[in-house]
């Protein structure tokens, strides 16, 4: 137990959030029987993580460590290359990319399928407690989205390409995860289109005038997200105190600990005596890729395991090579 007996002594912030005394205020009110008809419980409002998986197969076995059951899948593929034709696979090196060589000759399609195969993966080794919800949605969870870009300049009809991929998953498990409709993005309709539906989706609430695809596409993941079961779960708030012990670790530049110092931590600051609870609550946080737990190992700080999966993967420009 020497590992515990030697962790650094944590400091939490304690500073209130925005807004806190307002709604201590209302809810007190609510409580006497006052303002009964407060927006108290009518704003609602989502806070999300977005995640860009690139789809080269040097990357692909580490997706599965990111993929969660509890998140919406956006499957991106390009209207102006052919679905039967080679894919293009490239790498980043410095600020360019770089062509590499499609060794098993994988087709465009090949590629898009083989996303939705991981995706069911991550659904099927998941215990979701959630079942029953699960059977009243027409469609697997997690859910896709499959969007393509360059609806500007197609190879083909739209039209024909989405019948393509539709008879390609007919029938197929994986297929049952796909959203309908598709999605078709003009990359040419309006400038910052990427940054654009990012803050969107950041804000997730309101509603625009504008129909275009992007806005069509924001609005159907609004619709898909408030279907998904766990949303509205509520959780106890002594979970919200590891949150903090977390943020502590991370500000001592302490980037992973073992299960056994984060249950001592938890029964020391979050007044948590159940072992239960615990596991409960560690694979919550991973679910919602706040950590990334693998077997005994729970890594605090997920953008620290980016950069060292970077670090050993990413090709050097030659001359520093």
């Amino acid at each position: 137990m020497d590992y515990i007996l030697d962790e650094p002594k944590l400091t939490f912030d304690v500073t209130l959030p925005p807004n806190a005394v307002k709604h201590v205020h209302r809810w007190l009110k609510y409580l006497q029987g006052k303002d009964i008809k407060s927006n108290l419980f009518k704003e609602v409002s989502y806070v999300t993580d977005i995640w860009d998986f690139t789809g080269h197969y040097m990357y692909s076995a580490l997706h599965p460590i990111f993929f969660s059951q509890r998140a919406l899948y956006i499957l991106v593929h390009n209207l102006s290359k052919p679905l039967d034709a080679a894919a293009e696979p490239c790498v980043r090196q410095g600020n360019a990319g770089v062509k590499l060589e499609n060794s098993n000759g994988e087709t465009n399609m090949e590629n898009l399928l083989s996303w939705l195969a991981t995706v069911h993966g991550v659904a099927r080794a998941t215990d979701d407690p959630d079942d029953d919800a699960q059977h009243k949605l027409p469609y697997l969870c997690p859910p896709v989205f499959i969007v393509g870009t360059h609806a500007d300049k197609p190879v083909e009809d739209k039209a024909v390409i989405e019948k393509q991929i539709l008879e390609r998953i007919s029938g197929m498990e994986y297929g049952e995860h796909v959203i309908r409709p598709f999605f078709y993005i003009d990359n040419t309709r309006r400038r910052n289109l990427i940054m654009k539906f990012i803050q969107n989706i950041r804000k997730l609430r309101g509603k625009h005038e504008t129909a275009d695809g992007i806005e069509k596409l924001r609005q159907k993941i609004l619709e898909v997200l408030s279907q998904q079961p766990y949303m509205g779960k509520k959780i106890l708030v002594r979970w919200f105190l590891f949150e903090k012990v977390i943020e502590a670790l991370v500000a001592k530049q302490i980037y992973h600990r073992n299960l056994q110092q984060l249950e001592h931590y938890a029964r020391k600051h979050c007044f948590m005596e159940d072992a239960k609870e615990f596991e409960c609550m560690i694979y919550f946080y991973h679910d919602l890729g706040i950590i990334i737990k693998h077997c005994s190992t729970v890594v605090l700080k997920v953008q620290w395991l980016i950069d060292l999966f970077k670090q050993l993967i990413t090709i050097p420009p030659f001359n520093r090579q």
